[in-house]
């Protein structure tokens, strides 16, 4: 595994206490991390995984945020590691 994205949703629900929230409505936000040899296969797989979630629950949840990492750098300093790719939706 060379790729590491991270996608934010937004869920229509209230965050409970210590879980991560969207400042402003207080709706609850999930990352969910997809591996691959590349980013063109992981965002195929965030992608499918998008369309299966529209399918069964449409407009339950949306996409906030996208980043993109070298997984090897990621493991060697998480805090520290830099997105390669950015973006706010899935393209």
């Amino acid at each position: 595994m060379k790729y590491r994205l991270e996608v934010d949703y937004v869920y229509n629900v209230r965050a409970k206490k210590g879980e991560r929230r969207e400042r402003g409505t207080g709706r609850l936000i999930k990352a969910l991390i997809y591996f691959g040899s590349d980013l063109r296969e992981c965002m195929a797989e965030a992608v499918a995984t998008r369309a299966a979630a529209d399918k069964i629950a449409p407009g339950y949840s949306e996409v906030v945020g996208v980043r993109g990492y070298d997984n090897a750098a990621f493991k060697a300093d998480p805090l520290k590691a830099e997105p390669n790719f950015r973006s706010i939706d899935l393209i």
